[in-house]
């Protein structure tokens, strides 16, 4: 399936690949709209996504930070991770025609989407408390991706990857010497 970006035409995996790196804006309109039947949700710990016309299905980062959830989420030191904040912008768009999803680059209509249907998956904890929401998220239709496991020896070094979200974290608690996050313990992992 090919796909009209400007004066450019893409396939749905070169689509993909654009609105997975360069994030998108959710407009408000659709949270309200579509957030109790659908999994769009305004909270940066869940994984909100979509899917293009032929399945293929699509990671949607919402680059429209809330300040309610930046300053829960981030401290200074993670900030200081994004060292090019101003330049986080994006020509894409999630918005809505009527009652219909659509994806957008410029302002032009690129193509309808389907959202993925509502689901509780992030209000679950495991059985020993610790919460789905933040540790655990559900991607696509049906992938669960665990963030981290155990903190990173790596950025507790001092040396994190320079993307990694996490290891800036547990660089940042290690260099005041606190304690880490909450962690399953190895009777908890399953066995493969």
């Amino acid at each position: 399936m090919e796909f009209k970006l400007g004066t450019e035409t893409v396939d749905s995996v070169e689509l993909k690949c654009m609105v997975v790196s360069r994030g998108l804006k959710i407009d408000p309109a659709v949270y309200q709209k579509k957030g109790g039947q659908y999994r769009i949700y305004e909270n940066a710990l869940t994984c909100n996504s979509f899917q293009l016309p032929d399945n293929t299905i699509v990671m949607a980062t919402d680059l429209g930070f809330h300040l309610s959830t930046l300053s829960s989420m981030f401290s200074w030191d993670n900030l200081k991770l994004f060292k090019y904040m101003n330049d986080m912008r994006t020509d894409f768009r999630l918005s809505l025609r009527g009652d219909t999803p659509v994806l957008t680059y410029k302002g032009e209509e690129v193509t309808e989407v389907k959202l993925m249907p509502g689901t509780d998956f992030f209000k679950q904890k495991t059985s020993s408390g610790m919460p789905f929401m933040g540790n655990a998220v559900l991607q696509g239709k049906d992938w669960v991706a665990f963030q981290c496991l155990w903190p990173c020896e790596y950025a507790c070094a001092g040396k994190p990857f320079q993307y990694c979200f996490s290891g800036g974290q547990f660089e940042a608690l290690s260099r005041r010497h606190k304690p880490m996050p909450f962690f399953p313990r190895r009777r908890m992992l399953p066995r493969w």
